[in-house]
């Protein structure tokens, strides 16, 4: 076996060597027929700039065709379905899951089929890993250790875990007894986006966080802000919200409301560059609510709200670029 890993590798190296070999070489000439001057540097400055591109281009292909990696196989060892996914992708909905809280900063395996509040990535934005640290687990109950308002806030409808819960918050969906793991649906999960009766303002973060853990909490009906709201808003008494389109950096919802009233988002709360506006062009102030969550204040009616990411220090890095590439170019 040793044996024939080492000629893999020696054929490897040697494919790696000739073809390095080749590119100095045509390189040196490139750059070579620009010092003497021919007249046509311009031409033998694009055949440098085209070279190093197919020089750069030969590897990621070779990678991104899984040459030196099976991508099938490490798909099926890394992020193999299992009857926990099965169950959970028979619902159509929109939703969020909760992953085994003990890997839930660690194991990214559950966000390959899922939508999960874990998040996508290590880094992440500081409220989001202030809910995680703070307000998930429920230490009051040892029956169900959960914090089921904020999960419920989070729009988590399915509860994996290792161990067995019984609460009548909770219905039992399923299990795999080869990972010894349980799933949950969560019977008061709230939507995508929801309205609101009321606010209070709480400005400090630990504050806010301490009183998220108290029974006093109730997410369906109350929106703890950051700071007061500049215009009145009532409870309405008849509302709705749908998910209209979702995407990483749009999302659109159809919404109604027959008063003037507050729209909790449930998407994480990041004022560089998130847009809200209403059919009419009308720009909406975002504010963070629930420490990690976004809302906006709606009029009465029947309305289509969109919310965009747009941040300008994205297209002014496009922008200077291009620039670059540009001045590259006219420099050849």
């Amino acid at each position: 076996m040793i044996d024939i890993f080492r000629e893999a590798r020696l054929e490897v190296l040697r494919e790696s060597t000739m073809r390095t070999l080749f590119i100095v070489l045509l390189g040196g000439a490139c750059m070579w027929m620009m010092v003497r001057n021919t007249g046509k540097n311009a031409v033998w400055g694009l055949a440098l700039v085209l070279l190093v591109t197919v020089d750069l281009g030969w590897i990621s292909i070779n990678y991104l065709d899984g040459k030196f990696v099976d991508l099938k196989r490490e798909e099926q060892q890394r992020y193999g379905m299992n009857a926990i996914d099965r169950l959970i992708l028979q619902d159509k909905s929109m939703f969020r899951v909760v992953p085994p809280l003990r890997v839930l900063a660690s194991d990214s395996r559950w966000q390959y089929y899922h939508q999960s509040i874990g998040g996508y990535s290590p880094a992440k934005p500081q409220v989001a890993q202030d809910i995680i640290t703070n307000n998930l687990i429920d230490r009051t109950n040892p029956q169900l250790p959960l914090n089921l308002r904020v999960i419920s806030m989070l729009n988590a409808k399915y509860i994996i875990s290792q161990q067995q819960y019984n609460s009548p918050e909770l219905t039992f969906v399923g299990a795999d007894q080869q990972q010894n793991l349980f799933l949950y649906r969560n019977n008061d999960v709230l939507p995508r986006a929801f309205f609101v009766d009321s606010t209070t303002v709480i400005s400090d973060g630990v504050e806010r966080l301490r009183f998220m853990n108290t029974a006093a909490f109730d997410p369906a009906t109350l929106a703890i802000l950051e700071a007061p709201l500049d215009q009145p808003i009532s409870a309405p008494d008849s509302s709705s919200a749908s998910v209209k389109f979702f995407s990483p950096n749009k999302v659109e919802f159809d919404v109604y409301t027959d008063k003037t009233a507050l729209l909790v988002v449930s998407e994480v709360y990041y004022p560089k560059g998130w847009k809200a506006t209403l059919e009419t062009g009308e720009e909406l102030q975002i504010h963070k609510t629930n420490h990690i969550l976004r809302s906006v204040v709606i009029p009465a009616g029947n309305h289509t709200l969109t919310m965009t990411f747009e941040p300008s220090t994205y297209y002014t890095s496009i922008t200077y670029s291009w620039i670059g590439w540009i001045v590259v170019y006219l420099g050849l």
